[in-house]
């Protein structure tokens, strides 16, 4: 059997060109070489660069201006090193509120009230309401002889002396011992 023998199947790559022999046919000839397409290396930029893919930038650093929870924010843009949260608003410690108080994970406020006496005759007593302590005493008598002092955390007493020539009165300021997530800050009582 010679070079090209039935039993003999033959690839030869040649100048990028790729020619085959089948067994029981002749040699082609050079002017009569098969070409199959070859095959290019898979890249992931079709084969334009060998370079690698430039990767996305980083996103944005956190701040406290951009309308997302971020960074040490305890909520949206305020608590942590950003400004503090209004009341309602999600806190860590009571630095992160605007009231300086955070309860249960939300900034709340401790509502306050101002009660009065009005004037008395005599002497008066004036408590604040149940779950409030008292914070501020003012003597808001008329004439010579009148006092208004704390008898206790919770309430105060108006007296009016002998030959006041007026009327007592006592004002109180009481504070809620249990902050609301809805306080009225500045509630004015009766």
């Amino acid at each position: 059997m010679g070079r090209w023998g039935r039993s003999l199947v033959a690839s030869v790559y040649l100048a990028g060109a790729t020619t085959v022999a089948c067994a029981g046919a002749a040699p082609p000839s050079d002017d009569e070489n098969i070409s199959l397409p070859t095959r290019q290396a898979a890249t992931d930029d079709g084969g334009k660069s060998s370079e690698p893919p430039t990767p996305p930038p980083p996103p944005p650093a956190p701040s406290c201006h951009d309308g997302t929870k971020n960074g040490d924010e305890t909520d949206v843009d305020c608590g942590g090193t950003c400004r503090a949260c209004t009341i309602g608003l999600a806190c860590s410690v009571a630095a992160d509120c605007s009231s300086n108080e955070c309860t249960s994970g939300k900034c709340c406020a401790k509502t306050t009230t101002t009660s009065s006496t009005g004037n008395v005759s005599g002497q008066k007593q004036i408590c604040c309401a149940a779950g409030a302590t008292l914070t501020g005493v003012k003597d808001c008598g008329h004439g010579n002889n009148h006092s208004a002092a704390a008898l206790s955390s919770t309430c105060a007493l108006a007296k009016e002396g002998s030959g006041n020539n007026g009327s007592a009165c006592a004002e109180i300021t009481c504070v809620a011992d249990v902050c609301s997530a809805a306080g009225d800050a500045g509630a004015d009582g009766g």
